[in-house]
C-alpha cells in the first residue's frame, strides 16, 4: 500500500510538473518568447497552404494529362489493330495472287503456245 501510494504522488508530482512546463510554453508562443511569434506561424501557414495547393494543381495537371494519353494510346492501338487485319489482308491477297501466276505461268502458258 505504502508503495502505490508513493508512486501516486509521484505521478501526481510529474502531471503537475508536465502541466507547468506546458503552461509555461503557451505563454511563451503567445507573448513570442518561445522563438517563433504567432505572425510568424501564420506566415508559415500560408506559405505551406499554397505549396500545397499549387502541388494539388500539378497533380491534377498531370492526372489529366495521364488520362489523354491513356486516350490516345487506346486509340492508336485501335488504329494499330485496323492496319494488321489490312496486312493480313494484303498478305493473303499476295499469297493467293502468287498462285494464280505460278499455276498461270506452270500450266496456262504453255498451253497458249499450241
Amino acid at each position: 500500500m505504502e508503495e502505490e501510494q508513493a508512486n501516486r504522488d509521484e505521478l501526481q508530482r510529474l502531471l503537475a510538473k508536465a502541466n507547468n512546463e506546458a503552461a509555461m510554453w503557451r505563454h511563451k508562443f503567445e507573448s513570442g518568447e518561445g522563438g517563433v511569434r504567432p505572425e510568424e506561424v501564420d506566415e508559415l501557414k500560408r506559405k505551406f497552404n499554397a505549396r500545397i495547393a499549387e502541388l494539388e494543381a500539378q497533380l491534377e495537371a498531370a492526372l489529366a494529362k495521364a488520362s489523354s494519353l491513356e486516350k490516345v494510346k487506346n486509340r492508336l492501338q485501335g488504329e494499330m489493330d485496323d492496319l494488321m487485319v489490312e496486312v493480313d489482308k494484303v498478305g493473303y491477297q499476295s499469297t493467293i495472287q502468287f498462285c494464280i501466276g505460278v499455276v498461270f505461268h506452270t500450266y496456262v502458258r504453255p498451253l497458249q503456245s499450241f
